[in-house]
């Protein structure tokens, strides 16, 4: 771990370097942040599900009354505790999925970015992998009440869908969730089937990411 303007990140990261100011300033994904916070009405509680080390869960609990952050990665959980802990923020090291179950999350061993954890992305590639062995439980475990739910699970934003379908249904949270390639297809009829709908609304940003990023309301 390594210490950086006040934010605690793994000693390998330098990915997000240049999207943090002094602790806790952070512009990272701001725009599409800003636009799921547009369609809140309640405040009380939200999920951050791929949590990494805090960049949305830090300005989320100054929104929220509560925020529980889920992050598997040891390293990145470890940071995330740091960067959260006088904060309202409830963190657990686990991932989330559509079963209980152990499952291996894995990053390439050259990797300059703790984002890229992930437990599909690298299945069956030549590069050589830092591989994890992560406990893997169901939001609706949890028995929580989210006004928003954050998901940035690296193809595995489905599954965790799958696994929180009581919870959103219940409580029918604005989801804040990120879509690319073929996924992105399969997360849509995932969250038509929750009777969801995308919010999409124009706007410019200097972060490419951000056009990967979809925003849904009921």
């Amino acid at each position: 771990m390594k210490i950086f303007k006040g934010w605690a990140l793994p000693d390998y990261d330098t990915h997000f370097l240049n999207t943090i100011g002094n602790y806790p300033t952070t512009w990272y994904q701001q725009n599409s942040l800003d636009l799921a916070l547009s369609l809140v009405s309640n405040f009380e509680q939200c999920i951050d599900i791929g949590a990494n080390i805090g960049l949305h869960s830090v300005r989320l609990s100054n929104k929220f009354n509560q925020v529980v952050s889920f992050e598997p990665a040891y390293d990145n959980y470890k940071c995330l505790e740091r960067n959260t802990y006088l904060l309202n923020v409830k963190a657990f090291n686990c991932a989330l999925g559509d079963r209980s179950m152990i499952g291996t999350i894995s990053l390439p061993v050259n990797s300059k970015s703790c984002g890229g954890f992930s437990m599909k992305d690298f299945v069956g590639t030549s590069n050589k992998l830092h591989n994890e062995q992560v406990r893997i439980k169901c939001l609706d475990e949890f028995d929580l009440s989210p006004d928003l739910i954050k998901i940035d699970t690296q193809g595995f934003e489905v599954e965790v869908l799958r696994g929180g379908k009581e919870t959103i249904q219940k409580h029918k949270p604005v989801i804040l969730i990120e879509t690319f390639g073929i996924q992105k297809n399969l997360i849509f009829k995932t969250l038509r089937q929750f009777n969801y709908k995308p919010a999409i609304k124009n706007f410019k940003s200097k972060d490419a990411t951000l056009e990967n990023f979809q925003e849904t309301i009921p």
